[in-house]
């Protein structure tokens, strides 16, 4: 419970050192580099335990507990490092484009936007379009 307090306080936090990227009159905000210190570490996390089950001789709960470990650690860090690297937002004074950790790319203009409400318990912004509505993940 109190590691979970931690993460979220670190990220909420953090929130005010996320980058800004300007060019070419196009402000493009990324995620704090929290995520890919934490998808980091529970890469390295995992990667012992791709070693262990070969060094040690007929301990079967190692054999069991080493893909899952595998797995969960290194899925956790991919979908962090997945999350710093490829979610971003930008924005001209037209529009604003949306690239979420699947690359998938969205551009809304700003003519477009009709309401924005903001969630503060998740950190989300959600923005009321003519097309109906985009959740913005907190940067």
């Amino acid at each position: 419970m109190g590691l979970i307090a931690l993460v979220t306080y670190t990220t909420t936090a953090g929130a005010q050192r996320t980058t800004v990227e300007v060019m070419a009159n196009r402000n493009t905000i990324r995620l704090n580099k929290l995520y890919a210190y934490f998808g980091l570490g529970c890469m390295l996390i995992s990667l012992p335990f791709a070693v262990i089950p070969f060094t040690e001789e007929g301990d079967w709960l190692l054999f069991v507990m080493s893909p899952l470990m595998i797995v969960g650690f290194g899925g956790s860090g991919y979908y962090f490092l997945s999350y710093y690297y490829r979610h971003r937002v930008s924005w001209d004074q037209d529009a604003f484009t949306l690239t979420t950790r699947n690359g998938v790319t969205t551009t809304l203009r700003w003519a477009d936007v009709m309401a924005a409400s903001h969630q503060p318990s998740s950190g989300f912004l959600l923005l009321y379009t003519t097309m109906g509505y985009t959740k913005l993940v907190p940067i």
